[in-house]
């Protein structure tokens, strides 16, 4: 499936240090699955973006106005 690759390449770019590109794959992958928002939330390897913009609109769109 297209969304697993680019899961795979989010990640990978992500880890290394690519976060503009990270999140535009990451972001097309939630597009084509919403599955992977909560895969990435529990993902070990994208916590260190969850909290930064913007990842954590990304990944907690509910947040957004709080």
């Amino acid at each position: 499936d297209p969304d697993h690759i680019l899961y795979a390449l989010a990640l990978a770019q992500a880890l290394s240090g690519d976060s503009i590109n990270a999140f535009d794959n990451l972001k097309r992958a939630i597009e084509l699955e919403p599955r992977n928002r909560i895969m990435a939330r529990q993902d070990a390897d994208f916590a260190p973006l969850a909290n930064q913009s913007p990842f954590d609109v990304l990944l907690y769109p509910e947040k957004k106005g709080w």
